[in-house]
């Protein structure tokens, strides 16, 4: 059976483990999503009629500082990311958009 929707929320979201292992951080924040989202075309490409929604969650954290007079900040903001969790999401964010 094919699902008609992926859904992506693992990671490692608590900043100061985040920091304290940035190998294991990466691995799992980007390379994870790297195989899924690998895994996902490969399968695209073996079903053609097979075309499901993928969501993958990003975070605020992305945006990392704006000035007060920016906000609300729209989703086509800078991002800045100040931390290396944040760092991670915007490198996971950017290979779901090729996806």
């Amino acid at each position: 059976r094919r699902p008609d929707a992926i859904l992506h929320l693992a990671g490692i979201a608590f900043q100061p483990a985040a920091g304290a292992d940035e190998a294991g951080t990466r691995a799992i924040n980007v390379g994870v999503a790297a195989r899924l989202l690998t895994e996902i075309t490969r399968r695209r490409a073996a079903d053609a009629g097979w075309d499901p929604t993928i969501l993958v969650i990003g975070s605020g954290e992305e945006y990392g500082r704006h000035e007060a007079e920016d906000f609300p900040l729209p989703e086509t903001a800078a991002l800045r990311p100040a931390t290396f969790y944040a760092a991670t999401k915007v490198e996971q964010e950017r290979l779901a958009l090729e996806v």
